[in-house]
Order: structure tokens, then C-alpha cells, then sequence
């Protein structure tokens, strides 16, 4: 078994070389782990932001049936103009 050439025509060991395919295939695995907390931290400030924003659309709305002058609940009945008896 002859040496193998890695990177710069640097020539290892078989050995070496496994452990440093090793060590590349623990680097990547943890950068890709790293990168998934990343996406679920993005993720979760995302869902935040979308509360936030439906949040601050309900109270707009709120403001603006405030601002026309209540709501429909409290408001006395509305005088029959039809002509007809609903009894």
C-alpha cells in the first residue's frame, strides 16, 4: 500500500489520510448540526415575528372601530323604516 496525495501533492500515510478524511467528514457533520440550531433559531424567530405582526394588525383594528365610533354592540336598534311590524 503506497501513500496517497492530499490537497497540495502532499503525500500521507493511508493511515493518516483516513483519519484526516475522518476528521474532515466530523467537521463537516458539525458545521451541518450548527447550521440546523441556525435554521431553528431563524425558524422560531420567524413564527415570533408572524405573532407579532397579527398581533399588531388585531389591535389596528380595534384602534379603527374604536375611531368610528364604537362598536356595533352597544348601539340602540336602528328605527324600522320598511313599514311593517317584525312582531
Amino acid at each position: 500500500m503506497g501513500s496517497r496525495y492530499i490537497g497540495r501533492g502532499l503525500a500521507v500515510p493511508p493511515a493518516a489520510a483516513e483519519r484526516l478524511e475522518q476528521g474532515r467528514a466530523i467537521g463537516i457533520a458539525r458545521s451541518l448540526r450548527l447550521h440546523q440550531a441556525d435554521a431553528r433559531l431563524l425558524v422560531g424567530a420567524l413564527r415570533v415575528g408572524l405573532v407579532q405582526a397579527q398581533a399588531a394588525r388585531y389591535a389596528d383594528t380595534a384602534a379603527l372601530f374604536q375611531a368610528l365610533g364604537g362598536g356595533w354592540w352597544n348601539r340602540e336598534p336602528l328605527a324600522d323604516i320598511s313599514g311593517t311590524d317584525h312582531d
